[in-house]
């Protein structure tokens, strides 16, 4: 086991600690590669950031403030005396509220009190497009660090890095193999059935949470507008169906059923006392921007059944219910569900 995967081990078995910042642990990691290696940094700035220059220096979770609005913690910035560039990192999340529009903020700021070029860069885990005009703006994938310094000249801890984000699932292979293509020949078959599945439960989650105001699809069912007074936000909805979940590197798909809300709530820790009182979810996240529960199980633990079919739908009817309780339990949100 490399370095960083027992750092993590080690973390992890501290009862104390919380759940490990993966987006941190990360990029702190890349900051202590480059930091120490000029050549590497400005090559880095160069190829993978794609901005021209030398004699680059880097720094970590800096704090910005900006005149009414909320104050900014940037992942990255790397500067020399012509050039200011933030770099934010996302790993397993998603951008939160604006926050690439105030950076771009930030920056514009930067460059009336410096007269420096500003760039602004975003590298995800996942696909995450974004379109963000007024400033030079690239974003780019993990996969991108990682096939960077799998060219470049490399040592003991670039290789420990390295395989710390094949684990992950930040590297890439770069190519198709045929069973890739075998699994691309199976999936629209796969999807019918999925398909088959979901409705026959529609009629079912609809008795309980309204008319869905998505059609079923190849992998679920959603019921938006949840509250009126959050209206309108991205993270605002009732689900049941399928999620495929990366797990080190491997694709698994998942029956999942739960809901995301907006955590811009005056009862938000109301609403979590009740999760963590009414419900055992296997699966919970948040962070300025939604709270998110969800019931897990996968799909391969239902090949074991005599009937698939009847196992999933008695899987999903005793996790609706689960989620009707907590909504008979919340009355105080003032769940939009007729």
């Amino acid at each position: 086991m490399n370095i960083f995967n027992r750092l993590i081990k080690l973390y992890n078995k501290n009862e104390n600690s919380t759940k490990l910042p993966l987006e941190d642990y990360t990029t702190e990691i890349l900051v202590g590669i480059l930091e120490n290696n000029k050549e590497k940094l400005d090559l880095f700035v160069n190829k993978v950031l794609k901005i021209r220059g030398h004699n680059f220096n880097i720094k970590s979770q800096k704090k910005y403030y900006l005149n009414n609005d909320s104050d900014c913690i940037i992942d990255i910035i790397i500067e020399n005396d012509e050039i200011i560039c933030f770099l934010e990192n996302k790993v397993n999340s998603f951008e939160g509220n604006r926050q690439l529009e105030r950076y771009k903020n930030v920056l514009h700021n930067l460059k009336k009190k410096y007269n420096k070029e500003v760039y602004l860069r975003y590298c995800t885990k996942y696909y995450d497009k974004k379109e963000i005009d007024g400033i030079d703006f690239y974003q780019f994938r993990w996969k991108n660090i990682y096939n960077f310094f799998c060219r470049e000249k490399r040592d003991r801890i670039i290789d420990s890095y390295l395989e710390f984000l094949r684990g992950e699932g930040m590297g890439s292979e770069g190519e198709f193999n045929f069973d890739d293509l075998v699994v691309l020949s199976k999936m629209n078959s796969t999807l019918l059935k999925v398909r088959e599945c979901l409705e026959d439960i529609k009629y079912i989650f609809e008795m309980n949470f309204g008319k869905s105001k998505e059609s079923t699809n190849q992998y679920g069912i959603w019921r938006y507008k949840l509250c009126p007074f959050i209206e309108g936000h991205k993270y605002d909805e009732i689900y049941i169906g399928v999620r495929f979940v990366e797990i080190k590197g491997s694709i698994v798909p998942y029956l999942n059923c739960g809901f995301c809300f907006c955590s811009k709530l005056e009862n938000r820790n109301s609403m979590i006392r009740k999760m963590n009182e009414l419900i055992s979810f296997d699966f919970v996240s948040e962070n300025e921007d939604f709270i998110d529960g969800e019931f897990r199980k996968p799909f391969s633990d239902i090949l074991s059944s005599e009937n698939h079919f009847e196992e999933i739908e008695k899987w999903y009817i005793e996790k609706i219910k689960k989620l009707k309780e907590f909504i008979n339990e919340t009355p105080y949100l003032n769940w939009n569900l007729e």
